[in-house]
């Protein structure tokens, strides 16, 4: 494990390089993406989150599929308070109370970034949200 940290600032660096190139490739997508980095801090792009825009022709979900479908696996990070089952069945938590927590968390993944990340299958994402979102 101690050995990883001597690894960490050529991690962060690749980390940074595919975000940048994600941010440059999917600016004209209908999609929010994350906010750079900025001159007062650092990112460590521990995940790379797009969020769909409002009425486009695809919802996440079919979104999601269509990208495993191209064998491009994502996630979906941020589940808010109201729909954890605790606290939503704990306090009768329903989604028309947090109607924009819940118009986000319905809208967002998680799209591949990980060290080992080649700009070859950094690419076929690229491409593949291209086609889904175009």
């Amino acid at each position: 494990m101690i050995h990883q940290i001597k690894k960490l600032p050529r991690f962060l660096d690749r980390r940074r390089y595919l975000a940048q190139r994600y941010l440059k490739a999917l600016v004209d997508l209908p999609l929010i993406l994350p906010i750079g980095e900025t001159d007062n801090g650092s990112h460590s792009w521990h995940l790379f989150v797009i969020r769909l825009e409002n009425n486009i022709r695809i919802n996440r979900d079919d979104l999601i599929k269509f990208l495993s479908d191209k064998g491009i696996g994502t996630s979906v990070h941020y589940v808010p308070l109201h729909r954890q089952p605790y606290w939503r069945d704990r306090y009768e938590l329903t989604n028309d109370l947090f109607p924009e927590s819940d118009k986000a968390y319905v809208s967002m993944i998680s799209i591949p970034l990980y060290t080992a990340m080649s700009d070859e299958q950094q690419d076929r994402v690229i491409q593949a949200l291209r086609e889904a979102l175009t």
